[in-house]
């Protein structure tokens, strides 16, 4: 299933890889920015002439925009490469749904092919676009700083080993919960979905 998905990416593989660059090059700066402040702050207390704060200074406004330039760079790279991805799965879908027969057509009812042509990619089209930018992010910013972290403290690793497993069951125990609920959602979207077309029909006639 996810190669089939995954094949919906044709010509938006480029945009897809520039986001995954762009949203790590955007982690490594802002993770490397609280050392240069403080780093700064250093020299401060040390009372080193002005000249030498404001070139820190000027280097972290540098890095600042760098940091901005990769996230608004990101942003439209992953927009354009979710909005493809979207686009071509529902093209392919329409195509599939062209070649079923009556019989078929009739047993899935055209409520639930409108409703997985529409909500459902929508729902995947975020799905991805969370998964090439958060899902990217997020990890990376966790694991980052929590080297840099150890191997500047190491008797900070039994604590910061058992936050990052109580962490982890946290998330796995909320994504099964959620799960279930995505289902019947699904199942009542295709139901409202063949209410509103009964009611339809009924207003025209």
């Amino acid at each position: 299933m996810f190669k089939r998905l995954l094949g919906c990416v044709r010509e938006y593989k480029l945009s897809t890889i520039l986001t995954l660059i762009f949203i790590t090059g955007e982690v490594i700066i802002e993770v490397f920015i609280p050392f240069v402040t403080a780093d700064m702050v250093n020299r401060i207390e040390a009372g080193q002439p002005l000249s030498e704060i404001i070139k820190i200074g000027l280097v972290l406004l540098v890095m600042a925009l760098l940091s901005l330039s990769c996230g608004a760079i990101a942003a439209y790279t992953c927009a354009k490469a979710s909005s493809g991805f979207a686009k071509n799965l529902r093209g392919d879908l329409f195509h599939k749904v062209q070649t079923y027969s009556f019989e078929n057509i009739d047993k899935f009812s055209s409520s639930s092919l409108v409703t997985r042509m529409t909500t459902d990619v929508g729902n995947v089209q975020m799905s991805f676009m969370m998964l090439i930018r958060i899902a990217i992010r997020a990890p990376l910013m966790l694991i980052f700083p929590l080297l840099w972290r150890i191997s500047w403290e190491e008797r900070l690793r039994p604590r910061l080993w058992l936050s990052y497993r109580f962490l982890r069951s946290v998330f796995f125990s909320l994504l099964k919960m959620r799960c279930p609920h995505s289902d019947e959602c699904s199942k009542n979207m295709t139901a409202s979905m063949s209410l509103s077309r009964k009611m339809c029909a009924e207003c025209e006639s």
